[in-house]
C-alpha cells in the first residue's frame, strides 16, 4: 500500500483492517514509510498516530467545507459556477 491515509481515515477501521489482516499472515507494507512496520509495537504506534492525524485531517476539511457552503448560501448562492471568476471579469474577444 502506498500509504496508510489512503486505505482509511479513521483510525479504528484502519487499526482493525490491519489487525483482520494479519490475523490472516498478510503483512501490510507502507511504500511512502517503510518504517510502519506493523509486527513491531513501533511501528503500530507509528501508524495509530498517523491515522488520527488523519483522521483530524478529514475532520477539518469537512468541518472547513460546511463552513464555506454555509457562507455562499448566506450569499445568496445557490449551486456551483460554471464559469471561473477570471472568465467572469474579463472582457469578451469579438
Amino acid at each position: 500500500m502506498k500509504s496508510p491515509d489512503l486505505l482509511s481515515r479513521s483510525t479504528t477501521d484502519l487499526l482493525g483492517l490491519i489487525g483482520r489482516l494479519q490475523k490472516k499472515g498478510v503483512a501490510v507494507e507502507f511504500v511512502d514509510n517503510p518504517a510502519l512496520n506493523t509486527v513491531m509495537p513501533q511501528g503500530e504506534f507509528m501508524l495509530t498516530i498517523l491515522a488520527a492525524v488523519a483522521q483530524l485531517e478529514r475532520a477539518t476539511v469537512e468541518e472547513r467545507l460546511a463552513g464555506g457552503i454555509a457562507t455562499a448560501r448566506r450569499r445568496g448562492c445557490t449551486g456551483a459556477s460554471r464559469i471561473s471568476p477570471t472568465a467572469r471579469s474579463s472582457p469578451r474577444a469579438n
